[in-house]
């Protein structure tokens, strides 16, 4: 595996960030956590980016939803939270545009 300079940078700038929000919130707008964090967008990008930048961002922690099954009677599922799944992508976006 070839080592790619400068990912960090092109990750943790706003407009990557907003971007990876774009597609991180697919499927996830009806999502209490996810309305909050769009309610206030742009603080919370920049905030998410100056984390990024002074390397003081940590993963958020898991919440858990219960998933009913008729069969089995349920179970309780993770996820994660908005912010992991916008910095997630942007990992990945930016990763997967520099190959090739």
């Amino acid at each position: 595996m070839r080592r790619r300079g400068h990912l960090f940078e092109s990750v943790a700038n706003f407009n990557a960030l907003r971007a990876a929000e774009r597609r991180a919130r697919r499927g996830k707008r009806s999502r209490p956590d996810v309305a909050r964090f769009v309610f206030h967008l742009e603080a919370n990008l920049l905030a998410l980016e100056s984390e990024l930048s002074t390397k003081t961002y940590s993963m958020r922690p898991y919440r858990t939803f219960f998933v009913r099954s008729r069969n089995y009677g349920g179970s309780a599922r993770p996820t994660i939270g908005i912010e992991s799944c916008i910095t997630q992508s942007a990992t990945c976006w930016t990763h997967s545009s520099t190959e090739g």
